[in-house]
């Protein structure tokens, strides 16, 4: 007979995801972003980071493309943005243009980087790949 018999279960592998390429809705106010380092780490932006539950932190660029933003090129400095990855998780973020008044010279109010969509998704770490 078998007694006491239990499982763990694998925790070694599980993952969440934080995406940035999905388009969001431009008309509220939600324009991509490009992420340039995780965790003080510069990387070369892409569609998915598929991470180990945790806390994370997202340095993104902006990719604001409307009329009413008129600030200087140096005010459109990257954000950050953290994460509190969890398993199976996939978080879509952006920024969110702050259309509540128009913006001007260097004003750096002008966005926030959010998560503007969060879903159930399976993912799973592959031992031999990491955060590039």
């Amino acid at each position: 007979l078998v007694s006491g018999c239990s499982s763990i279960p694998d925790t070694q592998n599980q993952c969440g995801m934080v995406s940035g390429y999905l388009a969001p809705n431009m008309d509220e106010g939600f324009y991509r972003v490009v992420v340039t380092h995780l965790d003080g780490v510069p990387v070369i932006s892409r569609p998915n980071y598929e991470l180990a539950p945790g806390r994370y932190q997202f340095t993104v660029a902006e990719l604001i493309d409307s009329p009413r933003l008129k600030v200087k090129l140096a005010a459109r400095a990257p954000k950050t943005l953290t994460i509190d990855v969890k398993s199976s998780q996939r978080y879509q973020i952006c920024a969110q243009f702050n259309q509540d008044k128009v913006y001007r010279g260097l004003s750096s109010d002008y966005l926030q980087p959010v998560v503007w969509s969060q879903e159930q998704h399976e993912c799973e770490l592959i031992p031999s790949e990491g955060i590039d």
